[in-house]
């Protein structure tokens, strides 16, 4: 299960840097009505998900997504079809971010009612 998280999670950060990076037709751009913010927070949330699902850390797949972001972002500065975008940045920033805390409240959340659990049966038990 390790590997195909691996390749699952290497092969979507290459075709996010790939199609980050390459430029877009009119006509493809047209028949997504998608915002662009919105594409940008669902893409590194699902990247964040997928190296999550390989490493089980929140901080190594946040980190790795958001430099991802950063790194693409950077690069599109050097690309003549494509430019460096804060907003895009923010958003992707977002996705990453509200993914995280969706990870970690989740398991406070968890933690929190196995603790209930065991006091229920600890006061079953006597």
């Amino acid at each position: 299960m390790k590997k195909i998280a691996l390749t699952v999670a290497t092969l979507y950060t290459l075709a996010l840097a790939y199609f980050s990076l390459t430029p877009v037709p009119k006509e493809a751009s047209t028949l997504v009505n998608i915002s662009d913010i919105v594409q940008h927070f669902a893409a590194y949330f699902i990247l964040s998900l997928l190296w999550y699902l390989y490493w089980r850390k929140i901080a190594y797949s946040s980190i790795l997504a958001l430099t991802v972001g950063l790194l693409t972002e950077l690069a599109q500065k050097t690309v003549p079809y494509r430019v460096f975008s804060l907003t895009d940045l923010a958003a992707n920033t977002a996705g990453v971010t509200v993914f995280a805390a969706g990870v970690y409240l989740t398991s406070i959340l968890l933690k929190r009612s196995q603790l209930n659990l065991s006091k229920h049966t600890i006061l079953r038990e006597d």
